[in-house]
C-alpha cells in the first residue's frame, strides 16, 4: 500500500465523521425545538390553571361578600321590623291606657274643711262647696284633697244604698295633701267626710 493509498482512506473516514457529526447535530436541534415547545404549553396550562383557581377564588370571595351583605341586611331589616312591632306595641299600650282611663287620667281635686268640701278642678266644680262630681264608669280618677282647717278628715265613696265603695286616708295636719286612686264603676251616689258626714258631704254622678 502506497503512501497516497493511506491519505485517501483517512480522508474518506473523517468525511464520513462530519457526516455524522453534522447528522447528530441536526438531530439535537430538531429535538430541542420539540422540547421546548412541550414546555412552554405546560406553563400556558399552569397558567390557565392559576387564572382559573384566581377566578374561582374571587367568585368564591364575591358570593361570599354578597351573602355577607345579604345576612347583613336581613339582619337590619328583622331589627326594623322588631322596632317597628316594639313602636306598635308600645302604641297599643299607649291607646289601651288611654281608653280604660289607666293610670290617673283624670283628677278631682277638692279642698277639705269643717264647713264643706270645696271644689278646685275641674273647672266645672273650682270655688263650689260640696260640688257635684260627675264620674265616667270605667275611668280611672285620681281624687286629691288638701286639709284647709286642721280638723280630721277622710274621703268616702259610697253607693245608693250607703256602702262604702272607696276611702282615702285620713290628715289632720293643716295643708296636708291626701290622693287616692279610684275607677268608677256607676254605682257612685254620694263622697262625704268620715269625721263630718253632714256638713262635707256632695253628690256624684254617673254617665
Amino acid at each position: 500500500m502506497t503512501r497516497d493509498d493511506t491519505y485517501d482512506r483517512r480522508s474518506v473516514l473523517r468525511a464520513g465523521g462530519a457526516v455524522l457529526t453534522g447528522a447528530v447535530v441536526g438531530l439535537a436541534g430538531c429535538a430541542s425545538p420539540g422540547g421546548g415547545g412541550g414546555g412552554n404549553e405546560t406553563n400556558a396550562t399552569n397558567q390557565t390553571n392559576v387564572t382559573n383557581a384566581t377566578n374561582q377564588t374571587g367568585n368564591a370571595t364575591n358570593a361570599t361578600n354578597q351573602t355577607n351583605q345579604t345576612n347583613a341586611t336581613n339582619a337590619t331589616n328583622a331589627t326594623n321590623a322588631t322596632n317597628q312591632t316594639n313602636q306598635t306595641n308600645q302604641t297599643n299600650a299607649t291607646n289601651q291606657t288611654n281608653a280604660t282611663g289607666g293610670g290617673a287620667g283624670e283628677q278631682v281635686r277638692l279642698g277639705g274643711e269643717t264647713a264643706g268640701w270645696i271644689g278646685r278642678a275641674p273647672a266645672s266644680i273650682e270655688g263650689q262647696t260640696n260640688p257635684t262630681l260627675t264620674l265616667v264608669p270605667g275611668t280611672v280618677y285620681e281624687i286629691v284633697w288638701e286639709n284647709l282647717d286642721g280638723a280630721k278628715h277622710e274621703l268616702i265613696v259610697e253607693d245608693a244604698n250607703g256602702e262604702e265603695l272607696a276611702a282615702s286616708e285620713s290628715a289632720s295636719e293643716k295643708g296636708a295633701t291626701v290622693s287616692m286612686t279610684y275607677e268608677a264603676t256607676g254605682d257612685e251616689a254620694a263622697y262625704y267626710c268620715e269625721y263630718h258626714p253632714e256638713s262635707m258631704r256632695g253628690e256624684v254622678q254617673t254617665g
